[in-house]
């Protein structure tokens, strides 16, 4: 993956606004912290003095570089209401279940529309969808109503 310079990962942080490389996407999206620092000095002499200063100070919680340098075995993990996190990535292929997947092996999932059940979960015999009469609400309140 390159950044910088032609054929940089470019991300657009609203419609409309100018498309930044991704490390400094990632940078404005972290936001910033506050630092607080104390500074002392002490002056020696006949007439020693000190003084100490309190200063706060903002900066990006990761600059554009330090997330261009960021080791690929960690991620950035963004979720909506919640802060940031940095968290070590975990390799799918060593999870406990991977042979029930079809990179561990087993026949690949195929997918059924309309079938939203499992048949062990009915408490009648089924057989289709075709033997079954669905009614509204309307009907439902009729039906309560006789």
């Amino acid at each position: 993956m390159r950044f910088g310079g032609e054929g940089a990962e470019t991300c657009r942080a609203q419609p409309g606004k100018a498309r930044l490389p991704l490390p400094y996407y990632i940078s404005e999206m972290l936001g910033k912290e506050t630092l607080d620092t104390r500074n002392r000095s002490i002056s020696k002499g006949s007439h020693g003095s000190s003084s100490t200063s309190y200063q706060q100070t903002g900066r990006e919680l990761l600059t554009p570089d330090e997330v261009r340098a960021m080791d690929n075995a960690y991620a950035i993990v963004f979720i909506r209401g919640e802060r940031p996190v940095i968290d070590k990535k975990y390799d799918i292929l060593k999870h406990p279940n991977i042979k029930l997947t079809e990179d561990g092996g087993a026949a690949p999932y195929i997918h059924h529309p309309g079938l939203t059940f499992a048949q062990e979960d009915l408490s009648l015999p089924f057989d289709g969808l075709d033997n079954i009469l669905i009614i509204d609400e309307e009907e439902l309140s009729n039906e309560k109503d006789r």
